[in-house]
């Protein structure tokens, strides 16, 4: 029986990291990802794939966009096991409550008629029902998965509790080594160590790497122009992220900005219906004295309502979900129209609703049903996860003996495209982009 891999992304619209790996009857899912750029509205069962008939799943990191489908997963009859790192299904499960939440029809209220706002993908019921399924392992512990497969963490460096996963896969004398790799970060990884490079692979599964232009002391002076610029002209800085770590990751920025005494002071809040949670349980990056001590938690719809009626410099940063933007889109109706205040926009977002919408300089956006001029500067700054660059990435390949076959699965068409160019130059020859939802024979 032959061993496949099918990659799941943009499978259907809000699909996001997956890849399905199919050997000997049974069914491994890595990644199970959700891209709320848009509404998910279909089912596993639509995509071909009945949930009850996949084993177990192995997720890379706890970004929405890698572990966001699992409450659908388990509502359509997974029963499996879910592996990852306990810092991994922590973050997980925090995204996913977060997702839920900000998704009921009571944080619709800015729409002109709330009974209008979309079904919720899934509810916060749902995202506990996953909890029974973790099963939380450390990096360099080997995971026996069934009798097929097994699966050996190491550190990516890509946030909380984030791996990279050798898998091997073996009956009777065969024998297929496997590689997978969901994010990378440029920091804290064990690409370089001794049972990871000094191994061989059949296979290497990764996303779509770019190179990394910036340092973060540049990208915190930048910052701290647009704040000093929005105080003295008296308008606010909206900031739209939604994934915990990158949130971290600027706040840490602001916090840091915030201890020169040149630096006028502001109240950050930080809007979300998990806000306070967040805080209390992924403070500031360890080493930091203390949390950023403007710093307010908006849980609430009332408290994310009052925010719009404060006078003064402020700085929002909030989620920007789906195509209404989610709780930014509530700050948007009221200062993208300002000329005082400033939109700043963290890492390529070009699925993002927003980012299309000012791509190109334009000045127009469609916010829960209203047309809002933008007159509000708009700054574009890298992302503060600082990812591991794309010419590190084809130095460590090119040391591979022998290369493996490369598959790039995660990533835009364009982005995927460019980095199977740069690794054929690079003489790295055997790189492939699967198509989506067609099983390749491995």
């Amino acid at each position: 029986m032959d061993i496949t891999f099918t990659n799941l992304e943009q499978m259907a619209p809000g699909v996001g990291a997956g890849l399905l790996l199919e050997y000997y009857g049974r069914r491994l899912l890595l990644d199970c990802g959700y891209d709320d750029s848009q509404p998910f509205g279909g089912t596993w069962s639509s995509l071909g794939i009945p949930a009850a008939a996949i084993h177990a799943v192995v997720l890379s990191h706890g970004h929405l966009g890698h572990c966001g489908l699992l409450p659908v997963l388990v509502r359509e009859g997974f029963r499996g096991k879910v592996y990852c790192t306990t810092e991994c299904s922590s973050v997980a499960t925090f995204g996913m409550r977060e997702t839920a939440l900000s998704q009921e029809p009571k944080q619709y209220w800015a729409l002109r008629e709330p009974q209008l706002a979309p079904e919720p993908v899934y509810r916060e019921s749902e995202v506990d029902a996953c909890e029974p399924f973790f099963a939380p392992y450390c990096c360099r512990e080997p995971i026996a998965i069934d009798e097929y497969v097994t699966v050996e963490f190491f550190e990516a460096g890509h946030g909380p509790g984030s791996v990279f996963a050798k898998i091997e896969l073996r009956r009777g004398d065969q024998r297929t080594k496997l590689l997978y790799i969901g994010g990378m970060g440029a920091v804290g990884n064990d690409l370089d160590s001794g049972p990871v490079i000094d191994d061989s692979y059949d296979h290497l599964f990764l996303p779509a790497f770019t190179a990394v232009r910036h340092g973060a002391g540049t990208m915190q002076e930048k910052l701290a122009r647009i704040i000093k610029r929005a105080c003295k002209a008296g308008g606010n800085i909206l900031i739209p992220v939604s994934s915990i770590d990158r949130r971290d990751a600027i706040l840490q920025m602001i916090q840091n900005i915030s201890e020169d005494p040149e630096m006028p002071s502001v109240f950050v809040f930080l809007d979300s219906p998990v806000a306070g949670r967040q805080c209390e349980e992924f403070p500031l990056k360890p080493g930091a004295s203390e949390v950023y001590r403007c710093l307010r938690p908006m849980d609430t719809d009332e408290s994310s309502k009052m925010l719009n009626s404060i006078t003064g410099t402020v700085v929002i940063i909030a989620g920007s979900g789906k195509g209404g933007y989610g709780r930014i889109g509530f700050h948007l109706k009221k200062n993208a129209a300002r000329p005082a205040s400033a939109i700043v926009l963290f890492g390529a977002q070009p699925d993002r609703a927003l980012d299309q919408a000012l791509r190109g300089g334009g000045r127009t956006l469609s916010v829960f049903g209203e047309e809002v001029e933008v007159k509000a500067r708009v700054y574009r700054l890298d992302d503060p996860l600082v990812h591991l660059d794309a010419g590190v990435v084809i130095q460590w390949l090119s040391r591979m003996k022998p290369q493996p076959h490369v598959h790039i699965t995660h990533g835009g068409q364009q982005t995927k495209a460019r980095f199977s160019r740069a690794l054929r130059k690079a003489g790295i020859r055997d790189v492939y982009v699967p198509p989506v939802g067609e099983p390749i024979v491995l």
